[in-house]
């Protein structure tokens, strides 16, 4: 199990986002699709629909979203201009019409108070200092009776198998800079109870796994793990922190090519995915 950051006492700068966007992390992102990511929340939504996407990325699954609650209107928000670039060109590509996309911050955030029936939030709040602060904004432009999808990562369950203390020493340094960098790994343990201080008068909540133990499947991963290590809001991080040095970050990367030619490699990561519900009365 990684071992709890919350107590690392060295000051952590504002937040950062420590995937990058880099060509590989954007074909990774590209892949989710709201079959699989944004399942949970599906059933909730309906025809007509105003519904908002926070951290919609490069917008996969947000096009799935829009045809939920087509004729509703979608909106997709990203802080990262690329990202907004590519969902927008996406959106063009595939004939998507009732859907457009914007920066903009989910703290606060730019619309007023009860302006949407929907708001989904994947894969954005373990990126956050204060989650809390986040989801209560996200409630504040939900109409009365509304509802709000969230998922994240829970990072407390996180397995890379056969371990090795090299890869074991990876995962716990990736908490470490992440936590370091402003997010909030394990977040997610306490979804439900969140949405509930944030305003929600009624909440459901599940956990699920997403795992990978092909060969395509683990060869993405370890791009992605080593993109990641590689990265300006890692490496230096992790050196300049006195975390770890130049020789075992590369023993780290050198350890996950060689697990990810192994015919056993297996990677699992638990999700938790709530849904919550503004009261009519809001």
């Amino acid at each position: 199990m990684p071992r709890d950051v919350s107590s690392d006492t060295k000051t952590p700068r504002s937040p950062q986002y420590s995937l990058g966007y880099s060509n590989a992390t954007h074909r990774w992102m590209s892949l989710r699709s709201p079959a699989i990511h944004g399942a949970f929340f599906l059933p909730h939504l309906s025809p007509g629909m105003r519904l908002l996407d926070c951290g919609c990325g490069p917008g996969s699954i947000t096009l799935g979203l829009a045809s939920a609650v087509a004729p509703g209107e979608v909106v997709g928000i990203d802080i990262e201009p690329i990202q907004i670039e590519r969902a927008s060109a996406l959106a063009q590509e595939q004939g998507v019409t009732n859907v457009q996309f914007e920066v903009a911050p989910i703290n606060p955030l730019p619309f007023p108070d009860a302006s949407f029936d929907a708001v989904f939030v994947h894969a954005v709040m373990y990126h956050l200092p204060n989650p809390l602060d986040a989801l209560r904004e996200c409630v504040r432009v939900l109409k009365p009776g509304g509802v709000i999808g969230v998922r994240d990562t829970d990072y407390s369950v996180w397995f890379l198998e056969p371990a090795t203390p090299v890869l074991d020493a990876f995962r716990d340094l990736s908490l470490r800079v992440a936590a370091f960098n402003g997010a909030s790994p394990t977040y997610a343990r306490q979804q439900r109870s969140l949405l509930v201080q944030a305003g929600c008068t009624t909440t459901s909540s599940a956990a699920s796994c997403i795992s990978r133990g092909s060969a395509d499947e683990i060869a993405a991963s370890v791009q992605a793990h080593i993109t990641r290590l590689q990265s300006p809001a890692f490496y230096p991080v992790a050196i300049e922190q006195g975390w770890a040095t130049e020789t075992s970050l590369a023993q780290m990367a050198d350890e996950l090519r060689a697990w990810g030619v192994r015919a056993d490699a297996f990677e699992a990561i638990m999700w938790r995915e709530s849904v919550g519900w503004t009261s009519i009365e809001h």
